[in-house]
């Protein structure tokens, strides 16, 4: 007969026990089915594809956080994030599209503090990561788990990054055999070395990729990578900012809209498309708004929601077929008879005399807004980290005239840009910009 006593026994026994149970995430609301995808990849031959629930997937992908509904439309198929805070939604909401997700689990590079010679950092850093999974390995939009972002960007050849990595793998494996493990990187002969030697348990290489896309499907196969795996390029776009030519006062010159365009349909073509072997597909930079050097440099969309060409650009490369309606581009843009690239120099408060150049397929009305920015100093600003976004100088005096204009010149010594959009008023706009330098003398 139980006593009132060995009851309170019994209850303190119970609360001792639960309190002692590992840490378990709380499981996900999945919006369609309740159970994950199983994506694995095969070698067939001399080629090796992706495949979802049994069925062959190629990545026809987005690098970003928003805009989900228009990648669906323009007939993309995948999401990929950089790390796992507050997706819940963003999975959710992707699967309810169809749209299936890199996971980007976060992993803290070199480059902001991480040491990877301390054990505890270590071991606190593959305990979040350990959460993530158990979190999210059940979800139906879950494609590929990607391990960090440029890890050892400015620190080449750090071998204890790379061990943390393949026992990163390792340990994903175990909880989650139903989805693969990549590693996101530049595309650079040391890393593909270092992942090759040391990562034997990554499946998949990704790459981030941006002049040199083109070279890739024989690069990846030369003797100096040796790369006989699959991969994906998980970021690629036009020219960055660091592949481009510099002004004077060292600040890089950014292509036209058109420009853009043009560069992304002939590299994609020359790459993605052209390996059928090895390449599992690709995710455009950056399907969003995002400040980089520029607000506009890789930015497929304004921040007030316009499209640019290049989103219409990837329905064509995705789906064979353009909108109905296509963005219109800027082809050139000059500022006192100079153009981009050009050493500008101003006194202060001189007047710019811009002109415009810019086309629609369709042959709409285009609306111009121009605005001058400030340059900003991004000189201690490495791989996509966050940088501030120089505000437009709204007290500046412009008067336009059809595809030109007169503006007011800054006061203040400095570097700046000249901006120009051209906007359809169906929701797509073109965009280029001028550096220049104001100077007293």
């Amino acid at each position: 007969m139980i006593q009132p006593s060995h009851i309170w026994f019994l209850a303190l026994l119970c609360i001792c026990v639960a309190s002692c149970k590992p840490t378990v995430p709380e499981p996900l609301s999945y919006p369609s089915v309740s159970q994950g995808r199983k994506v694995e990849v095969r070698q067939e031959g001399e080629r090796y594809r992706l495949y979802r629930d049994g069925k062959p997937f190629f990545i026809r992908g987005a690098a970003g956080y928003s805009r989900l509904e228009e990648l669906a439309v323009a007939g993309g198929n995948t999401v990929r994030t950089w790390h796992s805070t507050g997706l819940d939604s963003l999975l959710n909401k992707a699967d309810s599209l169809g749209l299936s997700v890199m996971l980007g689990l976060e992993v803290v590079p070199v480059r902001r503090g991480m040491d990877y010679e301390n054990p505890k950092a270590v071991a606190e850093q593959k305990e979040r990561i350990r959460q993530d999974i158990l979190r999210y390995k059940d979800h139906p939009s879950i494609l590929i788990w990607v391990i960090g972002n440029e890890l050892d960007l400015m620190r080449d050849g750090y071998l204890p990054v790379w061990s943390a990595v393949n026992d990163l793998a390792k340990m994903i494996h175990e909880i989650d055999p139903e989805h693969p493990v990549s590693i996101a990187m530049p595309n650079r002969p040391v890393n593909t070395s270092n992942v090759r030697r040391y990562c034997p348990e990554i499946d998949i290489l990704s790459l981030n990729v941006f002049s040199t896309i083109a070279q890739v499907p024989e690069s990846i196969r030369s003797p100096e990578l040796n790369w006989n795996g699959p991969y994906i390029i998980t970021e690629w776009c036009n020219r960055g900012y660091w592949e481009m030519p510099s002004t004077e006062w060292s600040v890089p010159v950014e292509q036209t809209s058109a420009e853009k365009r043009a560069y992304m349909q002939q590299a994609y073509e020359a790459s993605v498309a052209r390996d059928t072997a090895y390449c599992l597909g690709a995710c455009v930079f950056y399907w969003g708004h995002k400040q980089e050097r520029t607000h506009t440099w890789f930015s497929l969309f304004l921040e007030s929601g316009e499209r640019s060409s290049r989103v219409d650009l990837m329905k064509y490369l995705w789906t064979g077929t353009w909108p109905a309606n296509r963005a219109p581009d800027v082809d050139s843009l000059s500022l006192n008879g100079w153009t981009s690239g050009d050493p500008i120099y101003l006194k202060t408060s001189d007047t710019l005399r811009v002109e415009v150049k810019a086309s629609d397929p369709e042959g709409d009305p285009l609306e111009i807004q121009w605005e001058i920015r400030p340059e900003g100093d991004y000189r201690h600003i490495f791989g996509g980290d966050a940088e501030p976004v120089p505000a437009p100088l709204t007290h500046l005096s412009i008067v336009a005239e059809g595809n030109s204009a007169r503006i007011e010149g800054p006061s203040q010594i400095g570097a700046y840009r000249v901006f120009v959009y051209v906007k359809d008023k169906k929701g797509g706009f073109g965009s280029a910009n001028v550096a220049f330098f104001v100077t007293h003398r």
